[in-house]
């Protein structure tokens, strides 16, 4: 990481002339949503001066991680709910005052460490949906097989479809679709039978130069969101940003299906957390208000009309189906075929574990049937060395 951002981690968010009864330090991940104008409202409504540092979600767990060792954590952070899993950050217990009414209880559920609350959903969703240029493509493919027959109907220099081809959470949904995600009962499961077929399914597209694997995650956003490209697999989160980009060119349909197989993304949580016990701190009172701020009715609404962010409050979460366009109405009807993503440690091993044994079979050191009994072999090994720890 840049050590110049390293020691510039916690920056001024505001920069207002009057006077700041409290302050409050901030950190989130910078690639998905913007959360900027939130602070600021909160801000604005209650006094505080925020400061604030983004990062990216890999660079944010490194430097979250080297400063817990430091006791130089920020006073809360809105990150991925797998953060959670980083029990070395010592996030404060969530007391259930601090859970709105409204706010999804399955949700909720799905944030314990050792069987505590240690953080609160503020955004739903965050999973995996298809975008299509309406310039391109008139009517969405529902099949894959129908949707790389489309390729013929592109003009020269259009690509048909990209996405991260290469990171573990869009290999997930081609995985579900032949098989049971890495996970069930929380038992890692990768010897199967389901990730040999989806494996071969999945490597097909880059042999059949359907998708650029070359093309990460930025260049594919950059390919579609200039007109460049057909199709696009990202998160809902992308939503906002093309849009505004694209305006009504942008379409959003459910993914395809694998010859009637239907493909189940993860879906998770946007969470706010208490690093260090901060909410037993000095500045619990204005901490909590941030909580209930972030899950207000006001503010959940807000998230949606200005970041096109999903609400985790149900009762805001229904108005906006209730006056839903085509575009987001697919947004809420993938939404029903996703599997909630577990924030554990045996889940963080499933994907450590499928990354190395996807790296091996691109390269051509291990063939199907080696793979699969290589990535459990990684996984098991992994577990017990935490156990024996």
């Amino acid at each position: 990481m840049n050590k110049s951002r390293c020691l510039g981690f916690i920056l001024l968010l505001t920069s207002h002339f009057t006077l700041y009864s409290e302050e409050l330090t901030v950190a989130f991940t910078q690639e998905t949503y913007d959360l900027t104008s939130m602070f600021n409202r909160f801000s604005k409504q209650t006094g505080t001066q925020i400061r604030i540092a983004t990062l990216g979600s890999e660079d944010l767990k490194v430097e979250l991680l080297q400063r817990a060792g430091e006791n130089m954590l920020p006073d809360a952070i809105v990150v991925p709910a797998d953060y959670i899993g980083l029990e070395e950050i010592k996030y404060s217990p969530i007391p259930a005052s601090l859970n709105h009414p409204d706010t999804n209880k399955s949700l909720i559920n799905g944030l314990r460490l050792d069987g505590r609350q240690v953080a609160i959903p503020i955004i739903a969703g965050n999973h995996l949906v298809l975008y299509f240029n309406k310039t391109h493509i008139a009517d969405p493919a529902k099949e894959w097989r129908e949707l790389i027959e489309q390729r013929s109907i592109l003009t020269t220099g259009t690509s048909l479809i990209g996405w991260s081809y290469n990171e573990m959470y869009w290999f997930l949904p081609f995985l579900t679709a032949f098989g049971e995600p890495p996970l069930v009962n929380q038992k890692i499961q990768l010897n199967t039978q389901g990730m040999k077929n989806a494996l071969s399914y999945y490597w097909s597209f880059s042999q059949q130069n359907v998708v650029d694997e070359k093309c990460d995650y930025q260049c594919t956003f950059d390919r579609f969101s200039d007109g460049n490209m057909a199709y696009m697999i990202n998160g809902v989160w992308a939503s906002g940003k093309l849009i505004k980009n694209m305006g009504d060119n942008v379409g959003i349909a459910e993914l395809p299906h694998i010859e009637n197989k239907i493909m189940r993304p993860y879906y998770s949580a946007y969470v706010i957390a208490f690093p260090n016990n901060s909410l037993s701190s000095n500045k619990a009172a204005i901490l909590k208000k941030l909580a209930m701020f972030f899950q207000s009715h006001e503010t959940q609404t807000l998230l949606w009309s200005e970041i096109h962010a999903l609400p985790v409050n149900q009762v805001v979460s229904k108005e906006i189906y209730n006056n839903a366009n085509s575009n987001e109405k697919a947004i809420f009807k993938q939404l029903e075929h996703a599997i909630p993503l577990p924030t554990t440690r045996e889940m963080a091993i499933a994907w450590a574990a499928m990354g190395k044994g996807i790296g091996r079979y691109r390269a051509g050191i291990l063939d199907l049937e080696q793979v699969a009994d290589y990535m459990q072999h990684v996984a098991d090994k992994s577990l017990k060395e935490l156990d024996e720890n």
